[in-house]
């Protein structure tokens, strides 16, 4: 086929939309699209290859994937490696074995694959993934493995059954995708079947100009080509990650592409405007532009503890060009030089390459300890612990012990409708309800003396908007002296509240509600806690003061405390809240600040003098930090109005409680 150069203008219309939104350019909120575009067009250059030496005779299964392995491989390859000494640098040990395993998935074209076991797309902690770009990668070389013996295979029976074929797959992959981007968002995200679609709309495309179809007359080009651009345009600015992808949303920009390869024919608008010197520039590196970029923005949040400087990534964009522009220089444009390098030296180098890359990330996944070295060397300070998500999984470890269960999570766990109550047992039951943050209360009493003493525990997984019959028919619940309840609150929970409080007290329980958890900072795409911060930022300067450090960071959270509004949903559900304790008088409110904060000594209690924090996030509380809140409610009595308001004396050990029940059913609604 001829070069058409306005294609590679359209390359630079979809990598550079990419870069900005992985910098964070919030005016590209639909940049990721430019990864559909790169879809048709490769689904259109491919085919269009491919039936011109079918049409030949001149079909070569091993020609084709010389010319991939040339394509992709060397700057691929190099690509990887120079991230290397960075990783060994920046990363520790939890992201560096997921560093080495994605090197292992980019290598055996299933990277795709890795990322969608992984993680959504657009999840913050995306954004510290090295190789998490390469995943369109993954979908492309699984593409070019099997749609060459495929269109060889149906060109045997004609070219329309080819055409029939593809069409039949753009309809059917479409429709999967529609349903996937619904019900099952990163199977439509990440695996070929829901992309293949756009692949074969850039194929369908192709066949299109193989008969020589052209726009009849030079105001319908213009139209097409225009039309074409300006949904491009539109997708780039007018979509955002929350839209469902890739369902018919992600028609606007493919097919927008599909109507600039077929209109924007010679001396057209679009076809001069892409066919731009700085446009063509862009396009030829665009491969190693989309390469580089998100190792650069990745390692550059690693380096940084907190968000990086406003100027640092518009700096790194155009380093990603300059480092792009090497790497076709002197990378990618040697390597397609079939003079320079034969056939079976490319084949060659492939192999060892790929078996390096494979050997690589097997050993450094094995070995992720000792390779983060220089960062854990930085961090293996007292009992500081760097990895929040390790934490957050560990703080069900109360649960499990007590349902019995080792997977129990976070809702619609089978044991919350099995009795965790003896009912030979006097102390007054209470049931906890709600989500994660109704586990981290459950922490806490649980690792309370008193509380122990006092009452028996139980909890119910759940939003609480969604609360029904099946909940009311739980044996716990039915059970329960007291239900208290315990979520981060949305707009649904809140309006839920009355009619689910009223139902408790006509049960005959006395409700309880406790207020939303004051949401603290998190930095660095959220993978880092405000004590995080200041732990971190000791270390840098070598001043680690345990002592200093756990005043510094309580310090740090109380001003935060004081001085930074709560969000305006938080702060709404906490005016209902008191709103509703107008309505119903009896109803015990808990503020889990009480217990979190001394206003006396000017802190909220964050971490301790080994550096064990007590928050792994926003506000959810580590195990280490629920038994020191357990300690704090025994302080500061923060059980005392339900023990008050449900006429309960507190018992001597092994003595009778008296009923929760009795002042509960006085308080009926009306």
């Amino acid at each position: 086929m001829r070069y058409r150069a306005e294609i590679d203008g359209l390359r630079t219309l979809a990598v550079l939309p990419v870069i900005l939104f992985h910098a964070g350019f919030a005016v590209v909120s639909g940049g990721f699209a430019g990864v559909d575009m790169f879809f048709v067009i490769s689904g259109f250059l491919i085919t269009s290859i491919l039936i011109g030496e079918l049409d030949a005779g001149a079909f070569s299964i091993v020609r084709f994937y010389e010319r991939r392995a040339r394509r992709i491989l060397p700057a691929l390859f190099f690509v990887i490696a120079s991230c290397l000494p960075f990783a060994v640098l920046w990363l520790l040990p939890p992201d560096m074995k997921d560093f080495m395993d994605s090197i292992v998935a980019v290598t055996t074209f299933s990277s795709n694959i890795y990322f969608w076991m992984q993680a959504n797309y657009f999840d913050t902690s995306g954004q510290l993934k090295p190789l998490l770009h390469t995943w369109s990668l993954g979908v492309e070389e699984q593409f070019y493995l099997l749609f060459p013996p495929f269109l060889a295979l149906l060109w045997r029976f004609g070219e329309r059954i080819a055409v029939l074929a593809l069409a039949l797959i753009f309809v059917g992959s479409l429709a999967f995708a529609q349903w996937a981007s619904h019900t099952h968002v990163n199977v439509a995200f990440y695996l070929l079947p829901p992309r293949a679609w756009e692949l074969a709309l850039g194929g369908l495309a192709a066949f299109c100009l193989r008969h020589r179809w052209q726009p009849k007359g030079r105001l319908v080009a213009e139209a097409g080509g225009l039309a074409g651009l300006a949904m491009i345009g539109f997708a780039m600015v007018g979509l955002d990650s929350g839209d469902h992808f890739p369902g018919v949303d992600a028609l606007i920009p493919t097919v927008g592409t599909a109507l600039v390869i077929l209109f924007a024919v010679e001396g057209t608008i679009a076809q001069r405007f892409l066919s731009l010197k700085p446009m063509v520039w862009i396009g030829l590196i665009s491969y190693s532009a989309y390469l580089w970029h998100q190792p650069l923005f990745a390692f550059a949040r690693h380096a940084s503890l907190i968000e990086p400087a406003p100027y640092l990534m518009p700096l790194l964009v155009l380093a990603t060009l300059l480092l792009a522009w090497l790497s076709y220089r002197y990378v990618e444009q040697p390597f397609r030089d079939r003079t320079a390098i034969s056939r079976p030296r490319i084949f060659a180098l492939a192999g060892v390459g790929v078996a390096a890359m494979v050997g690589i990330g097997m050993i450094g996944s094995a070995n992720a300890l000792l390779l983060s070295r220089p960062a854990v060397a930085r961090t293996a300070v007292l009992d500081y612990r760097y990895d929040n998500r390790s934490l957050e999984k560990e703080s069900w470890a109360l649960l499990r012990q007590a349902s019995g269960s080792p997977s129990y999570t976070l809702e619609d766990n089978a044991a919350d409708h099995r009795p965790w109550f003896d009912p030979a047992d006097p102390r007054p039951k209470i049931l906890i309800v709600g989500n994660s943050h109704s586990r981290d209360v459950y922490n806490v009493l649980a690792s309370s003396a008193r509380t122990r003493e006092t009452f028996q525990l139980a909890r119910y997984g759940g939003q609480i908007a969604k609360l029904g019959e099946t909940f009311f028919a739980s044996p716990n619940y039915r059970m329960a002296d007291a239900v208290l309840i315990a979520s981060r609150y949305s707009v649904a929970d809140v309006r839920s509240f009355e009619p689910l409080i009223a139902r408790i007290m006509r049960d005959g329980k006395l409700p309880a509600i406790a207020r939303n958890i004051f949401e603290f900072s998190e930095y660095r795409d959220e993978t880092l806690s405000l004590a995080d911060v200041v732990v971190l930022k000791a270390m840098q300067r070598g001043a680690i003061d345990p002592a200093a450090i756990e005043r510094r960071s309580d310090r740090a959270y109380f001003d935060e405390l004081s001085t930074r509004p709560q969000s305006e949903m938080i702060a709404w559900s906490d005016r209902e809240i008191t709103r509703l304790k107008q309505r119903f008088p009896r109803l015990v409110v808990l503020d889990r600040m009480d217990y979190v904060c001394s206003p006396a000594q000017h802190a909220c209690f964050s971490i301790d003098r080994r550096l064990n924090k007590f928050f792994c996030d926003y506000g959810h509380h580590t195990l280490v930090g629920a038994r020191f809140f357990g300690t704090r409610i025994d302080q500061v009595g923060w059980l005392a109005p339900l023990v008050t308001l449900g006429s309960v004396r507190q018992p001597k050990i092994g003595a009778p409680a008296a009923p929760l029940i009795a002042s509960a059913a006085k308080n009926r609604p009306g």
